[in-house]
């Protein structure tokens, strides 16, 4: 694997790698201390590992994205003091819900498709769990897992059901930031049914 011959190769300086994880993409962070005398070391780097890859594979650098970019349809960022990486998955829709408020993606069926409900139940549940378990940022999480659950709503599903899986993520895991996240999601949904009666819309929904 080109990889690990990458890794073999930077000899000494292999103990300075904090880990290795393959998937489809690949993104390298070079961070250097205001002691490192060879200004050129990253750059050096950088180059020793193009050259590990075949000719006819084209490298595409983002040196220019400052400390965010995406990466394999999430983001990374890189905060100081504490000096951190954070990987933090999104959804397809999360640009266009944060800016017009509607779905392009299908990502999830529809609450009333010929599906069981129990089994629309236990995939948005998985689906919280994984976004949560993929995080390098539990707080930075939250806003993803809210438009997951916003995302739901749009599709049909009743509170009782979209927040019903982030209860149960929340007993699986009782942290304070969902049980945050879960207060300020209840607190819209009550907001949401109140509109609903107002204008008669409110109907009973099969559990």
């Amino acid at each position: 694997m080109a990889e690990l011959r990458f890794l073999k190769e930077l000899g000494y300086d292999r103990r300075l790698v904090g880990g290795l994880r393959i998937q489809d993409d690949i993104t390298v962070v070079v961070g250097i201390t205001d002691e490192t005398e060879d200004e050129g070391y990253q750059e050096q780097l950088f180059k020793r590992f193009e050259k590990i890859y075949y000719r006819h594979l084209e490298i595409v650098r983002k040196d220019d994205c400052g400390f965010t970019w995406d990466f394999m349809g999430s983001h990374m960022i890189v905060s100081s003091r504490p000096l951190l990486l954070h990987y933090t998955p999104v959804s397809k829709n999360t640009e266009s819900l944060n800016n017009e408020g509607r779905l392009i993606f299908q990502t999830m069926q529809d609450y009333e498709s010929y599906s069981a409900k129990a089994v629309k139940k236990a995939v948005l549940t998985a689906t919280l769990k994984r976004v949560w378990d993929h995080t390098l940022s539990k707080q930075l999480v939250l806003g993803a897992m809210g438009f997951a659950i916003c995302e739901a709503d749009l599709r049909g599903y009743p509170p009782e059901v979209s927040l019903g899986a982030l209860v149960n993520l929340t007993k699986a895991v009782p942290t304070q930031a969902l049980r945050t996240l879960l207060s300020a999601m209840r607190v819209s949904a009550d907001w949401v049914k109140g509109i609903r009666r107002e204008r008669g819309t409110d109907q009973a929904t099969d559990r």
